[in-house]
């Protein structure tokens, strides 16, 4: 799902009887979390099972949270302290976008938006799994800015080396050289 430039998140909460449907909600900032509807939900578990078969995609594992994230987007698994009917821990998934502004708290919105969804679905969580979350979620985004302004670096690099090479042909035509 695309999301625009609010901090929107999804949550995947998979059924704990095994039988029962699968749940996708959204949760935009300062709004209550709305259930969305079987055909939206499956593009948000889509867009989940992209991002973590992406090549591209880059993973922290700690504990009982694993963040997978690219540059524009990322997947958090949580585990929660319930068993489901098969006596597998059960598990929180929320996909989201990284949001475009800068000065925003990343780790503690992320860590807000699961702690609210693990409440809402009684699936409580250990209180250092959402500490951890917020830490890693801080590093990510420290990383992600430092790649950008790296690609913007390569990028600039590689125009004016481009420049510099239009302006040494056009100077070596005009010399006759």
């Amino acid at each position: 799902m695309k999301q625009n430039s609010s901090s929107i998140v999804y949550a995947w909460i998979q059924s704990e009887d095994l039988v029962s449907e699968d749940q996708v909600w959204e949760s935009e900032n300062g709004k209550p979390p709305k259930r969305l509807s079987p055909e939206q939900g499956d593009k948000v578990i889509k867009d989940i099972h992209k991002l973590a078969l992406s090549p591209n995609a880059k993973s922290i594992y700690r504990g009982n949270v694993d963040i997978r994230h690219t540059v524009d987007a990322f997947v958090i698994t949580v585990i929660s302290q319930v068993k489901d009917r098969a006596n597998r821990q059960s598990t929180i998934v929320v996909y989201g976008e990284f949001p475009k502004q800068e000065q925003m708290d990343l780790g503690g919105f992320v860590a807000e938006k699961v702690n609210q969804f693990s409440k809402e679905f009684n699936r409580p969580l250990k209180p250092e799994n959402l500490d951890t979350l917020r830490k890693y979620m801080k590093k990510v985004k420290a990383n992600l800015k430092t790649e950008k302004d790296l690609k913007n670096i390569v990028c600039f690099v590689v125009l004016v080396l481009y420049v510099l090479g239009l302006l040494v042909s056009t100077l070596k035509k005009f010399f006759d050289l």
